[in-house]
């Protein structure tokens, strides 16, 4: 299966996505790989359940997908993750694997999920009305770079390392400790006395006022 038969059967289900959630966001592997003219694994769409699914929206969402698209469903209610997963709806239709993240309510834009992704190289989205990949800033950033940051948590030849090397064999691959976080976050230690102040009198105090 190529890109453009990727692309044509995820705009069959994408009128249904839209009645789940019309600010649904595709983003992820799929939009990389196509922005690398390669055909993806599976899609990754992130969406909220709404109001409307508030009680056993698990339920709710999979069974409407099952019928319409005569597939089988499988339901994973997140427990233990660190973003705002709730549950995830997962199913193949045409061949094509599907992953639906439902958000939890607190996140008012389903492509704020993007800035989450623990690799700059997967902060892409794919905009369903034009039919095309939207790289970010971070996404750029790794181009130019063509560096790809391993957070601690990540070891040399996990999935995320093989899939990378294979996409990216030109790219450098560096596994961050904790030192290196902790130093790009606070930046480097600066000896007190090379601290200088400078006060900017435009400054303006707007609160307690």
């Amino acid at each position: 299966m190529n890109v453009q038969q990727q692309q044509d059967i995820l705009s069959e289900v994408v009128p249904i996505l839209s009645l789940i959630d019309p600010n649904f966001c595709v983003a992820g592997g799929a939009p990389r790989n196509w922005y690398m003219g390669v055909p993806c694994n599976d899609i990754d769409v992130y969406l909220r359940p709404g109001r409307t699914f508030s009680v056993n929206a698990d339920t709710q969402i999979s069974t409407p997908i099952s019928r319409i698209l005569g597939v089988e469903t499988e339901v994973i209610i997140e427990q233990h993750r660190e973003d705002s997963t709730l549950f995830r709806v997962k199913f193949s239709y045409s061949g094509l694997k599907f992953d639906l993240n439902f958000l939890d309510s607190s996140v008012k834009d389903p492509s704020r999920a993007v800035s989450d992704f623990d690799f700059d190289v997967c902060k892409i989205e794919f905009d369903t009305d034009t039919m095309m990949p939207v790289p970010t800033r971070g996404f750029f950033r790794a181009m130019q770079s063509k560096e790809i940051q391993y957070s601690p948590k990540f070891k040399k030849d996990c999935r995320q390392h093989k899939t990378f090397k294979k996409l990216f064999p030109k790219f450098a691959h560096t596994f961050l400790k904790e030192a290196d976080i902790k130093e790009a976050v606070l930046g480097p230690k600066v000896d007190p006395k090379d601290w200088k102040f400078t006060i900017d009198e435009d400054i303006i105090v707007e609160f307690g006022q």
